[in-house]
């Protein structure tokens, strides 16, 4: 889910993806626009389908909202109306499976330059620039790809554009690279940074990654070993060093966000229908509990 402000509407529009079950065989899948007044009611704008299956991720960026669907290795884009309200979509950018594996595109997000839409496939593990503007819309610029079964899933950038972070789902690194405008896909990796403790030898996959509101930390979830790993970013080079390991009292972490206020991170148990809130300690590099935490099925996102 993506919340932007609009300020014609001076309202949040609130971008969804839903899944709703038809029947035993199929479920129809949308991409949903919802408005929110502030008095707190929410209108529903306009509902287009997602064309592919398992969306798991929105972007909303300069005017068009992207969804990547993880089951069939489909980007779908839709421009928006100055209302906030989605149009039918104008392109759907698939990807071929390669000689061993099948495509799963994971996310997408706009370079900071506003020159690419950088798309993560961790089914092939390849990363791929396309055009975001002009003639050449959609036409693939760059791609690469990672260490063979890395998985990569999300993708974060530098304020200054010049740093590329992805979290890889299946081999629990974090690869930094340096982002260049005129050759994306040719981006130089001047880091790889293991998300888990050295000594664990168990199951786990990463989930979702995301900076501190001052960017001087990043954070990294892990599924398995149910945990959320700290990240100091280096002021002069942007290269990370690991903080901590909090480990969480549940299962399946799946994604997290921060307050406002950056004093806070909340966290989603899956697996045990938990929301939970940490403070940040970012003297120590560190989150500590709060005690405070509420019901939520199955948070996911």
């Amino acid at each position: 889910m993506r919340i932007e402000q609009n300020q014609k509407m001076d309202a949040n529009v609130v971008v969804t993806g839903t899944a709703r079950q038809e029947n035993v065989a199929a479920a129809k899948k949308d991409a949903s626009i919802v408005r929110i007044e502030k008095d707190r009611k929410a209108d529903r704008l306009l509902e287009q389908p997602t064309y592919g299956k398992l969306p798991c991720y929105v972007d909303v960026e300069n005017g068009y909202l992207y969804v990547a669907n993880y089951g069939e290795g489909t980007l779908v884009c839709y421009p928006v109306n100055t209302d906030g309200s989605l149009m039918p979509y104008d392109r759907k950018i698939s990807h071929l499976p390669s000689a061993s594996n099948i495509p799963h595109v994971h996310c997408s997000e706009i370079t900071p330059d506003g020159e690419y839409i950088c798309v993560l496939d961790c089914g092939i593990d390849a990363v791929a620039f396309y055009h975001a503007k002009g003639e050449r819309r959609y036409e693939l610029a760059h791609a690469f790809g990672t260490k063979e079964g890395s998985g990569p899933r999300h993708v974060r950038f530098s304020d200054d554009g010049n740093l590329a972070y992805i979290i890889c789902e299946t081999n629990s690194f974090i690869n930094v690279y340096k982002y260049r405008k005129t050759a994306p896909g040719k981006m130089i990796q001047v880091q790889e940074i293991k998300t888990l403790p050295d000594d664990y030898t168990g199951w786990s996959v990463t989930s979702a990654l995301r900076f501190s509101r001052d960017r001087s930390m990043l954070f990294a979830s892990n599924r398995g070993h149910n945990s959320i790993s700290c990240f100091r970013v280096d002021s002069h080079n942007g290269t990370l060093l690991r903080t901590s390991v909090v480990s969480l009292p549940g299962s399946f972490p799946r994604d997290f966000n921060l307050t406002p206020d950056g004093r806070f991170l909340l966290v989603g148990l899956q697996h045990d229908d938990r929301l939970l809130a940490y403070e940040i300690d970012y003297q120590n590099g560190t989150l500590y509990p709060t005690g405070k935490e509420c019901n939520v099925p199955s948070p996911c996102c």
